[in-house]
């Protein structure tokens, strides 16, 4: 991943940390109980003098000539490569040391349940935000996170059991606002879901492999309700489509973006726009049309029947979603590679590893 000075916010670095992928780093020294709250001030210490040193060089970068833009990006790059090397490690062993403390203080827990959910670590981000309220159980933070990190984690029940307490503190943050009001109709819709997979399980359903530079990801297709999506995907990977196509947009605590054969070229500004040259109908609207849960692939588009090669593949359920855009799979296998996917990783191969007996044959309409 490649450090850029060009303009964009003040909190570039802290932005850089996020789309880190930490997988794979040593095992830390176990802290202290009584040093975590140190060893947070000295993370945000060293944070906040990197930060300020890309504002810096930032501004030098606007009014340098060439030959000082060379130098200030040399300069950015080692910037984060210690970022990488220091600070992401110490962040890493901290976040280590509070899973395994019995209890943390706020200030700890906040850090790391915030952390959590913003690296889209659901799991983790319901334990720090439980150990958060045990500290200090009118928190807003923690009376935030616990209900969303449950309701990523499709414990759509107890959700709605904690959004209310939010609500009732008078504390719930707007952006989770929706995922409160959703909860009592999303626990029918997973029962649902569950059932139609049980249904399911012996249908002999499609399954494709994308091999990411990630790290391998499982799609089972939604054929009995999506047969048009599934046709298309299939016959777009045993076309070679997608080998080399990136994710071009990622959004922590949304979605995955992929599927633009733009997004092999060297422009970024033409990501997003590309396709197979066709447009298919949606399929939202089908007897059974399926529901955008944690770890569904659905098509991309820009309106009704406008869907091609582009498809997302969702963090969390994504309630706004459904019916506007036509469900057709979702992740068996691979939904850490999922969470752990940045702007510019790769489907380096797409396989269809299995499929049901008959051609698949896509139908197109006249958007394309």
């Amino acid at each position: 991943m490649r450090f850029s000075f060009q303009p964009r916010s003040r909190r570039l670095l802290t932005a850089a940390l996020l789309a880190v992928c930490v997988a794979g780093l040593p095992a830390p020294t176990a802290f202290a109980q009584g040093n975590l709250d140190a060893q947070l001030e000295a993370i945000r210490a060293r944070e906040t003098a990197l930060d300020e040193k890309v504002v810096e060089l930032q501004t030098q970068y606007r009014d340098a000539d060439e030959a000082r833009k060379k130098q200030i990006e040399a300069e950015g790059e080692q910037l984060f490569k210690d970022f990488q090397t220091n600070v992401v490690q110490q962040r890493n062993a901290l976040m280590t040391a509070a899973q395994a403390a019995p209890q943390l203080s706020e200030s700890v827990a906040v850090w790391a349940a915030t952390n959590a959910f913003g690296e889209n670590d659901y799991a983790n981000a319901e334990q720090f935000s439980k150990k958060l309220l045990a500290t200090a159980p009118q928190n807003r933070i923690g009376l935030n996170l616990l209900p969303a990190s449950q309701f990523a984690l499709q414990k759509f029940t107890e959700a709605q059991q904690n959004f209310a307490k939010a609500e009732a503190a008078g504390v719930l943050l707007p952006q989770f606002a929706s995922f409160a009001e959703a909860a009592p109709e999303y626990a029918q819709f997973w029962a649902q879901e569950q059932a139609t997979r049980q249904k399911q399980a012996s249908m002999n359903l499609p399954r494709v492999v994308f091999k990411t530079t990630k790290g391998d990801v499982t799609l089972e297709l939604f054929e009995e309700e999506a047969p048009n999506a599934v046709a298309n995907m299939i016959t777009l990977v045993e076309s070679g489509f997608y080998d080399g196509v990136k994710f071009h947009r990622v959004i922590p605590n949304f979605m995955a973006q992929g599927g633009d054969p733009n997004s092999k070229n060297d422009d970024p500004t033409d990501d997003g726009r590309g396709g197979p040259g066709y447009a298919i109908d949606s399929e939202f609207n089908n007897p059974g049309a399926r529901k955008h849960f944690r770890g569904t692939l659905s098509a991309a588009n820009s309106g009704p029947n406008t869907a091609g090669s582009q498809f997302f593949l969702t963090h969390l359920p994504t309630p706004h979603l459904n019916g506007k855009h036509t469900v057709y799979g979702r992740v068996i296998e691979g939904q850490e590679v999922v969470d752990s996917l940045q702007i510019g990783d790769e489907i380096q191969n797409a396989e269809v590893v299995s499929k049901r007996n008959h051609q698949y044959t896509v139908k197109k309409n006249s958007n394309g």
